[in-house]
């Protein structure tokens, strides 16, 4: 991991509030500072705290070169808050940074939820990074499919209102703490995990935190993602005439997190691969690194025979690959798989480069 060493600002550093109607502050240096360059490309938290709650990662991004620093001091994880986190962000563009059409989010905790949020009902076009951090999640892109093709965990109520999203415009990074219970972890398929060995009390103003932010913003690893583009289920039926539950494991996580695939039998399932991510792995940009091997698993779900007079457990579908992925920016490749009952499985991993910020000198 790249470790960055801050030198720290002497001269107390200060929100102000920019429109009265918007929950929208300014990080700067002094009182009388003038308006930061309307072509910097800006970074605003998103976090139901005062403003002064995210002053230390504010800081280390000005350190940096990143001057044009904003929170948004919105709370709730709801539609009507993502409409006015879409307020706020066209407000900040169109008044401060009319030469820019994205920024960088920064979404803590619950900040984070709303964030995404807001991304998925349409704010990709504006978000160019969303960092979510401390946030603990509660559906996946997975959640919109067909529900022919997969049963979801949590009810109705915690998805946005929208039909099928598109996030391809926005890199999702999802910060976690590496120290809490394994069962709250949550390993978004449309997001680069990153977990820290910080607590997750203090993970949202740790140094950390930043140092892995900015080696993102530095353009610093490759980005596969694994994506569901056609599924054709064959094998016994269960009682409803339906394969049994499954998941995918993608180099050993669980994909998806909320919910399993679970479909009528002998029916093929053309599917979008932008809204159907299973996974998303980073892998460090090196000289060596030409290419890497993606593991790629069906884990079949179905429980055991409960009937006594019927001990006879049922058969187990079965689907290991190695997958060789060459690491080149926009390769794409298809893999047509079989599972061991018969069934199609179609993946594409696709293999991308991060739009660079601080490497542009912005």
């Amino acid at each position: 991991m790249l470790v960055v060493g801050f030198s720290r600002v002497q001269s107390p550093l200060i929100w102000k509030r920019l429109d009265a109607r918007q929950a929208l502050y300014r990080y700067q240096q002094h009182t009388g500072e003038p308006p930061v360059d309307p072509s910097a490309v800006p970074v605003l938290f998103v976090h139901p705290l005062p403003p002064e709650a995210m002053s230390a990662l504010a800081d280390q991004f000005r350190e940096d070169g990143l001057a044009a620093v904003y929170t948004c001091t919105l709370n709730g994880n709801n539609d009507e808050a993502a409409h006015s986190l879409d307020e706020a962000v066209e407000w900040l563009l169109n008044a401060c940074h009319p030469r820019q059409t994205q920024v960088v989010l920064v979404g803590c905790a619950g900040g984070g939820l709303l964030a995404r949020r807001y991304v998925v009902l349409g704010g990709s076009r504006r978000a160019a990074w969303l960092f979510t951090v401390g946030s603990t999640h509660t559906f996946s892109l997975l959640s919109f499919l067909d529900p022919g093709v997969f049963e979801r965990q949590y009810p109705e109520t915690s998805l946005p209102d929208v039909e099928s999203p598109v996030v391809d415009q926005t890199t999702l990074v999802n910060i976690y703490s590496g120290l809490i219970s394994s069962r709250r972890l949550v390993q978004l398929p449309d997001a680069v995990n990153l977990s820290l060995p910080v607590e997750e009390e203090v993970i949202c103003r740790a140094p950390h935190t930043y140092q892995v932010m900015r080696r993102c913003l530095r353009g610093d690893f490759w980005m596969v993602t694994v994506r569901l583009k056609r599924l054709e289920m064959r094998g016994a039926p269960d009682a409803e005439g339906r394969s049994g539950p499954f998941c995918f494991e993608v180099n050993g996580w669980r994909t998806p997190f909320d919910g399993v695939f679970r479909a009528p039998l002998q029916r093929a399932f053309d599917l979008d691969p932008a809204r159907a991510l299973l996974a998303t792995v980073p892998f460090p940009k090196t000289n060596a690194g030409r290419a890497v091997d993606v593991t790629f698993r069906l884990k079949d779900l179905t429980p055991a025979a409960s009937d006594p007079g019927n001990p006879q457990p049922p058969e187990r579908r079965k689907l290991v690959a190695s997958l060789h992925t060459p690491l080149r920016a926009d390769q794409v490749a298809e893999y047509a798989l079989q599972d061991s009952l018969g069934s199609e499985i179609v993946i594409q991993i696709r293999c991308d480069s991060p739009r660079s910020f601080l490497e542009a000198g912005i």
